[in-house]
């Protein structure tokens, strides 16, 4: 095999996984990376605040949140802004949140991970 025919291969292959990884394939992409959620506290009347998010848990492993997404659950196209609802709503959705949903971090001045509660995610994004 010729170095022509060696690297024409290789730029096949890249080509590929740029395509796979391109983010035309979501639906709605982060923009800045930076995403924040609503930790609400109280029943019947509640207090809400904004926290940072930075990761999320998968089997007791951190990663960083996603920036592509193929649905979300409301988008602002004049502010460009993104929102996923992360609980359920209702009395078994209590339930389901406990035993399914996700769970979120933010990170600490002191560079430890503290798990947050969010009601919901919300991020700078655009449409494709």
């Amino acid at each position: 095999m010729t170095d022509i025919n060696i690297a024409i291969k290789k730029l096949m292959f890249l080509a590929f996984f740029v395509f796979l990884a391109s983010p035309a394939i979501a639906d709605y992409v982060a923009t800045d990376g930076k995403f924040k959620g609503t930790v609400c506290k109280g029943f019947g009347i509640q207090s809400c605040k904004w926290v940072r998010v930075d990761a999320v848990s998968k089997d007791g492993k951190l990663f960083s949140l996603k920036r592509n997404y193929r649905s979300v659950s409301e988008y602002n196209s004049k502010q460009g802004l993104c929102h996923v609802r992360i609980k359920k709503e209702g009395m078994f959705g209590e339930l389901f949140n406990k035993v399914s949903g996700p769970d979120f971090y933010s990170k600490q001045a002191d560079g430890q991970y503290k798990k947050v509660d969010i009601e919901d995610l919300s991020f700078n994004c655009r449409k494709n």
